[in-house]
């Protein structure tokens, strides 16, 4: 299966950028501000940002159907969350050669490889700021691997997972009315699960 994205830039009746400058340069991120000309012809300042990556965000099935969530610590709220495991591309290019991406996070936070992994859809990461996206991947036929979780490779982001649990659908949707699962990039991954069940469904 094959995701694009649809082409939003081909709607009429957008924004014209005058002029941009880059306001910060990291390893991480680039900051930029742009100079827009509103359809209304309102000019205003828009700052927008670069990491220079999608992402890739697993749900992975066991044995009997239940769900792998991994609780993991994020530092602005000085606490644990759950979610599904997810994590950067190596190099942006086509949704086919996110897969090696998607098996390689999946490793290296859980410690389970998949023997088949399909690709169900997609989200923007942040619709206001930045052009990236989320791409959401179905791991099947996962074991856990004798060495447990690889080492992450990355270098620009620290990882604190305290445990891996696998939930039922039901037990999932009551985290989510509870607000146990509040993370953003995990509950637009459930609705783009749920939506390919149900279009299989029909």
């Amino acid at each position: 299966m094959s995701v694009v994205p649809y082409p939003h830039e081909d709607r009429p009746g957008g924004w014209e950028k005058i002029s941009s400058k880059e306001l910060l340069i990291h390893p991480r991120i680039t900051l930029y501000e742009h100079e827009v000309k509103l359809p209304g012809g309102e000019v205003i300042d828009y700052l927008v940002y670069d990491d220079g990556r999608d992402f890739c965000t697993v749900i992975a099935l066991g044995d009997d159907s239940k769900i792998m969530m991994v609780r993991e610590f994020t530092y602005p709220l000085n606490g644990y969350l759950w979610q599904f495991p997810e994590g950067n591309v190596d190099k942006v290019g086509s949704t086919s050669s996110y897969e090696a991406d998607a098996k390689r996070e999946l490793v290296e936070e859980t410690g389970y490889e998949a023997l088949g992994m399909e690709i169900l859809g997609h989200s923007l990461k942040n619709h206001r700021r930045t052009k990236n996206r989320q791409y959401v991947w179905l791991a099947t036929g996962i074991k856990e691997l004798p060495g447990g979780k690889g080492s992450d490779h990355s270098e620009d982001i620290a990882e604190d997972i305290a445990e891996v649990e696998f939930f039922s659908e039901e037990e999932i949707w009551s985290m989510i009315s509870s607000g146990q699962i509040e993370q953003k990039n995990t509950l637009a991954a459930w609705a783009v699960y749920q939506s390919h069940n149900r279009a299989g469904s029909s």
